[in-house]
């Protein structure tokens, strides 16, 4: 039941339009691991895919792809942000650090708009780090959990790649991680 109400909240957050079309039954779950899950978002009955995610459900991080743009989304139910929030999230894991430029896309979101390369490099260190930390700005540090990532992340990468979203190149680390 818990990990239901967490995949709701991940399909909310970090693909608002989800509810109305989820209806014509256009969001499939790939893989649910841990702390992370995987799906992806049809139009035509599941011939193909136009949105990739992976998201951390408790920890308010999301990896979304589609034919427009590479994006991290960033969500905090106890946020309030004015429109056009703007600022700097940094992701930390292992030796890998980089500095996203982030607004708001309503209250409780945080959206930074990357590349292929960046995205590729934070799925790799993901894959070979212990946990992650994501600073807003200088004010606040939140610990992402990595439990489950590893497979996942294969299976987002897999379903932008496969979808020819956009390619974030080979995982790097051991494939048999229980993360």
């Amino acid at each position: 039941m818990k990990l239901s109400i967490r995949i709701l909240f991940a399909i909310l957050c970090f693909f608002p339009a989800a509810s109305a079309m989820a209806q014509g039954a256009g969001m499939a779950l790939e893989l649910a691991q841990g702390n992370w899950l995987a799906m992806h978002h049809t139009v035509d009955g599941g011939i193909t895919t136009d949105v990739c995610i992976a998201a951390a459900a408790d920890g308010g991080l999301g990896l979304r792809v589609d034919g427009n743009d590479i994006e991290l989304r960033f969500t905090d139910e106890k946020w309030n942000l004015p429109a056009n929030t703007a600022g700097d999230v940094t992701i930390s894991a292992g030796t890998y650090s980089n500095t996203f430029k982030t607004v708001s896309d309503g209250p409780k979101m945080l959206v930074g708009v990357t590349n292929q390369e960046n995205l590729g490099a934070l799925i790799r260190a993901f894959n070979t780090a212990t946990g992650a930390q994501v600073k807003f700005g200088s004010k606040s540090v939140r610990t992402i959990s990595l439990s489950g990532s590893t497979g996942v992340l294969a299976e987002f990468r897999g379903c932008v790649q496969q979808s020819g979203l956009a390619d974030l190149g080979s995982v790097a680390g051991p494939s048999n991680s229980p993360f």
